[in-house]
């Protein structure tokens, strides 16, 4: 639904910097508002790699995603702040790459932060 709202706005001549900073906005708005939920967003993501479905029976696997989720949300909310500066800038022409690099960082620090975060826990 959101998305499909923020395409019509588009097609119907928004501002496209408007529409892509509300994008990464409403965005980073879904990814938080999970964590007020049984299950994060990011516990549908990894539950694969760790059991399935009995993953998410796992309080360890649902807080660390629910770190991960909080993480990507504010990701997402300060991508659309500082997105909204940077279009209206010289440096415009570089915001999809800046802001593809983003989650590629974040997508390592999750790498990292889902075996260390368990196993710190895991060691008292």
């Amino acid at each position: 639904m959101v998305v499909s709202a923020l395409s019509v706005s588009a097609l119907l001549g928004m501002n496209s910097t408007l529409v892509i900073c509300l994008s990464y906005l409403l965005f980073g708005l879904i990814w938080l508002l999970s964590c007020g939920t049984k299950t994060p967003l990011t516990a549908y993501y990894s539950s694969n790699d760790y059991n399935g479905d009995k993953a998410f029976a796992n309080p360890l696997f649902i807080k660390t995603n629910n770190i991960l989720t909080i993480a990507l949300g504010v990701l997402y909310l300060i991508i659309a702040a500082y997105s909204y500066f940077l279009m209206g800038s010289i440096l415009s022409s570089y915001t999809g790459l800046i802001n593809s690099l983003a989650p590629v960082l974040m997508g390592l620090f999750t790498a990292w932060f889902a075996r260390w975060y368990p196993a710190r826990i895991a060691r008292g």
